[in-house]
């Protein structure tokens, strides 16, 4: 669809912290990709500048009587742990829990799709063609002066293949998973990918496909409120459903609280955090809703059912923990030389166990909420499921937590860094310059979360916008150098 991810995701908007882009994108590929560098590109997006300019829409998500006294409960727990309320999660300080922004427009989602796309802005220009369902093949390289002339790509209705040749270069901007596909389909990649295929090898580049980077999740499930939740009734339903459509505002305008957020240390480092926590708030027999959003996780139908009763007596509250620096790493590989085949996904989560670690030691102090006061008076309670090849472990020990980490983490879809930023003299594996032009390659470059060299701490549409604007920066200057020779 127009827009990518930015047209399905959760619309919140958070950049990541200074360290993410000092220290690990700073170095790579010899351009400025520190914060100072990238931190006006954000600003940008967040200035909601006038509608004959392109730019994000970043707002406070609407809000309820009943949204307000979620948050502020979600404030009274997080302040019984000994956490700090921040007015925003946009200045210096990386350690608290706050409310996000959305990527929004009074109330409804504002994608990238929107935010560059619109009518007004591309007006009747001839410098730019959208061409919905198509499928790009590959990429035509010269092999003898690696000098890309075009983009092979299949029109889908009428199954019609079609080449558009090119006078300067082309983008790449399929994400983390098609980028490296079509590269290696396009005979740029590793050479044990290419060759089993018998794909003609352009260019051996051994780190397309690797470096896969993603956000894993994990929930702790409590009750509320059991003696007081108020199922929602027809009628409630109906009249927040009309409160959206006249006026996008009501529960459906901001389900669950999704907006208030957290960041913080299970290491006691005082200033960058590594984990994320997010929330989603079910009101009492809301069962559809439930039911929805566990098979989304993909979990067993016990823990579905169990869960679900809890939810037909209580409210139910998800913390949702999201581990920020993954330090197991996947790949993306071929499946064959078809364009049509879908890549081979290897995410390898918690292959590494520091990253299980990691989210032991934040369940265990998300698990000391239970003995707090403000939780009790909430009538907090544990949803408890059976998880037989945990429960033979006393429930304190790491080995129970290790292994319900093991069972019931899940994914944030946010894949990034398959065709990692670099210098190939420092990292071979390494696909892209710090301008993100393709190693070995002319007129080609990468623009999307595939570059990142490293997951930033939090969610990942922001800085893949703030990408795009960037490369928009050096193409840009580039040809405006070009002309000034050619015109001298």
């Amino acid at each position: 669809m127009l827009g990518g991810s930015s047209s399905i995701n959760a619309l919140l908007y958070v950049r990541g912290n200074r360290r993410d882009y000092n220290v690990h994108w700073q170095t790579a590929g010899g351009a400025d990709w520190s914060w100072d560098s990238v931190l006006p590109y954000f600003q940008k997006f967040e200035s909601n500048l006038s509608p004959n300019e392109a730019s994000l829409n970043i707002e406070n998500y609407p809000t309820t009587d009943f949204d307000e006294n979620i948050k502020s409960m979600l404030q009274q727990f997080y302040e019984s742990l000994g956490f700090k309320h921040l007015d925003d999660l946009y200045d210096d300080s990386f350690i608290g829990f706050a409310r996000a922004k959305g990527i929004l427009t009074k109330g409804t989602r504002s994608s990238s799709a929107k935010a560059f796309l619109r009518s007004e802005l591309i007006g009747k220009r001839n410098n730019l063609h959208v061409i919905k369902m198509a499928h790009v093949s590959r990429i035509i390289v010269n092999k003898a002066n690696k000098q890309v002339s075009g983009v092979e790509f299949t029109r889908l209705p009428e199954q019609k293949t079609i080449v558009a040749n090119v006078r300067k270069e082309v983008i790449v901007s399929a994400g983390a998973v098609n980028t490296p596909q079509l590269l290696m389909l396009s005979g740029i990649g590793p050479t044990d990918q290419l060759t089993p295929h018998q794909i003609e090898i352009i260019q051996s580049l051994p780190g397309v496909g690797r470096n896969l980077q993603d956000h894993i999740m994990l929930p702790y499930i409590f009750s509320l409120h059991k003696s007081t939740a108020q199922s929602p009734t027809y009628q409630f339903l109906a009249d927040n459903f009309m409160s959206y459509l006249l006026n996008r505002s009501g529960m459906f305008s901001n389900l669950g609280s999704v907006d208030y957020m957290g960041f913080f240390s299970t290491l006691n480092d005082t200033l960058y955090p590594d984990i994320q926590v997010m929330h989603y708030l079910i009101s009492k027999q809301s069962t559809d809703s439930m039911k929805f959003l566990l098979s989304l996780f993909n979990y067993k139908q016990h823990i579905i059912d169990a869960v679900v009763a809890a939810n037909l007596e209580a409210d139910t509250l998800l913390v949702l923990m999201i581990l920020l620096n993954p330090k197991s790493h996947g790949s993306i590989t071929l499946r064959s030389k078809k364009p049509f085949d879908s890549p081979k996904i290897h995410t390898n989560y918690l292959k590494e166990i520091d990253d299980v670690k990691t989210l032991v030691r934040a369940m265990k102090i998300i698990d000391k909420l239970t003995e707090t006061k403000i939780f009790k008076e909430h009538e907090g309670e544990i949803v408890n499921f059976e998880l037989k090849e945990c429960d033979r472990f006393p429930r304190n020990a790491d080995t129970f937590w290790e292994c319900y980490v093991r069972h019931l983490s899940i994914t944030v879809y946010h894949p990034v860094g398959t065709c990692k930023m670099g210098s190939p003299s420092d990292d071979e594996g390494s696909v892209v310059d710090g301008q993100l032009n393709v190693h070995g390659v002319n007129g080609l470059r990468v623009a999307d979360a595939s570059i990142m060299p490293k997951i930033v701490s939090g969610n990942t549409n922001a800085a893949t916008v703030m990408i795009g604007e960037k490369v928009a920066e050096f193409i840009k200057q580039k040809w405006e150098k070009h002309q000034i020779k050619e015109e001298l």
